[in-house]
């Protein structure tokens, strides 16, 4: 059997339409940026044009969302989509910020009052325009509250919450924690809007509800000036086809930091201080891996699927371990790719970071970007931005894979599958809970529903007795190692019995 033989789950290609429209029209690419609704590529003459996720390519008449005509062009530097997908927040090489109202295709507001150099990220704090934040190379993060106008206009306010420090440096990414549960939360994660704030020195871990709180500043031994860190949220989403609402809201959200060849995942809680007896925010290690060159960039697929840039200029995708309760001991556990490649020839965007002290470094922040489909396939892309083109790497699913196969007629292989995600021999991706238990659930009722479809497809009674007994021992032996024993005596000793 090639049970635990690991398929191909990750397609690559070019978005061909996408290059000819940047080429002819709108400028070279500059950097992406996605949510669960849209796609949006940022450009050398100061547009962004939102690519389709179905197509995963540009459609015949993109949106395109582009400065004033009497404006001079500036280059797209960061951009971010609000959750609820009305609005996107743009941010440009000359330090402008501008606010569009994606529904009506026009730019609500557009200042340059809070930024005095280029914008190195941007993003929105809640799910919808009003509240965002902005960082530039300058070392200023600020966050900015949009107000409606008459008009239909916006007006922009500003406060400044990180101001120029050595010991924290430049930000290269905003991180506001991930809603798992929108609208509708309850964890303190959400309700405290969390935030991580990715910079050259250090990461800062703040809370801006009710007001701007600074919990922990992890910092770096930085004496390298080509090494820059690199951060995401790792969280259950609800739109998971397996996640309960109660356990999704109820599950700490996790910070990975990766720096040099060293990741580390922490786990944020909200507990009672043994010391104060007041609710605070703590963070522990729960997990520490090694990669084997230096990690430039890294963007989360799901709460335990990511993909990584690394210094030897390849593109990976992995599924991490699954994590203890217990801080990890002895040196770090090393990392296996599912899925790599090698994208020297796509040659990345980047942008030069110059630390306060001078020093400069190449980074890669806005070159990936994953769209999170929300609709019912729940498609994960991965988009990576090189100088002249963008690529997708769609990440597969295994109820794709179950599905192809079952079309061949090549059912045996299908129920393989499932027994080896079972047992740990496949990675569960995006299908399954990650955590073991809820994932050997989750698989047996998967996989008992392509048992009752085999049995009804290929049992007939005309069926010769050769046929059935193949089918006899395919599917008792997948019940018996399954322990599906429920499905064994009423399903399928029926089913036989019937023929």
């Amino acid at each position: 059997k090639n049970e635990a033989t690991m398929p191909r789950m990750v397609d690559t290609k070019p978005c061909t339409e996408l290059r000819r429209l940047l080429a002819q029209e709108l400028g070279l690419p500059t950097c992406v940026t996605a949510n669960g609704k849209f796609v949006g590529i940022g450009t050398l003459r100061g547009s962004v044009v939102l690519v389709d996720p179905k197509l995963q390519d540009v459609p015949s008449k993109p949106q395109v969302l582009s400065p004033s005509a009497h404006e001079e062009a500036s280059a797209v530097t960061a951009a971010a989509f609000s959750l609820d997908g009305g609005s996107a927040l743009i941010g440009h090489k000359c330090g402008k910020l501008v606010l569009w109202d994606l529904a009506a295709n026009k730019i609500a507001c557009s200042t340059k009052e809070v930024h005095s150099s280029a914008i190195l990220s941007v993003s929105f704090c809640r799910p919808s325009w009003q509240y965002a934040l902005s960082a530039d190379a300058q070392g200023s993060v600020y966050f900015l509250k949009f107000m409606s106008t008459f008009g239909g206009r916006r007006d922009c306010t500003k406060q400044l919450l990180l101001e120029q420090s050595s010991n924290i440096g430049v930000v290269l990414r905003i991180l506001p924690v991930p809603q798992a549960v929108p609208q509708q939360s309850t964890h303190p994660a959400d309700t405290h809007c969390l935030v991580a704030l990715c910079a050259t020195n250090a990461t800062v871990l703040l809370t801006l509800h009710p007001g701007a709180r600074v919990l922990q500043k992890m910092q770096y031994n930085n004496k390298d000036a080509s090494v820059l860190p690199d951060a995401a949220w790792l969280r259950l989403e609800l739109q998971e086809p397996w996640a309960d609402p109660g356990q999704v809201d109820a599950t700490d959200p996790q910070l990975c930091v990766a720096f040099g060849q060293t990741m580390h995942i922490m786990r944020v809680v909200y507990d009672v201080d043994q010391n104060t007896g007041k609710e605070e925010f703590k963070v522990s290690l729960v997990g520490r891996f090694a990669w084997p060159s230096q990690i430039r960039c890294l963007v989360p697929f799901s709460d335990s699927v990511l993909a990584i840039l690394d210094g030897a200029t390849k593109l990976s995708v992995l599924q991490l371990p699954l994590l203890s309760e217990d801080r990890p001991t002895g040196p770090p556990a090393q990392l296996t790719a599912i899925h790599s490649e090698d994208v020297t020839n796509w040659s990345l965007v980047y942008q030069t970071s110059t630390s306060l002290d001078g020093r400069d470094a190449r980074s890669h922040h806005a070159a990936l970007a994953v769209f999170r489909g929300r609709s019912f396939d729940r498609s994960r892309a991965l988009y990576v931005c090189g100088m002249k083109e963008v690529w997708s790497l769609q990440l597969g699913r295994w109820g794709q894979r179950v599905e192809s196969l079952v079309a061949k007629d090549e059912w045996p292989a299908a129920l393989d599958v499932f027994l080896a995600l079972r047992k740990g021999a496949l990675p569960p991706l995006l299908d399954f809970p990650h955590a073991l238990g809820p994932r050997r659930k989750a698989v047996e009722l998967r996989a008992t529903q392509v048992i009752q479809s085999y049995l009804v497809n290929t049992l007939r009674p005309q069926t010769d007795r050769i046929k059935v007994r193949q089918i006899c021992s395919t599917v008792v032996s997948v019940c018996v190692e399954a322990g599906l024993w429920l499905v064994l005596y009423k399903t399928v000793f029926e089913c036989f019995k019937a023929t």
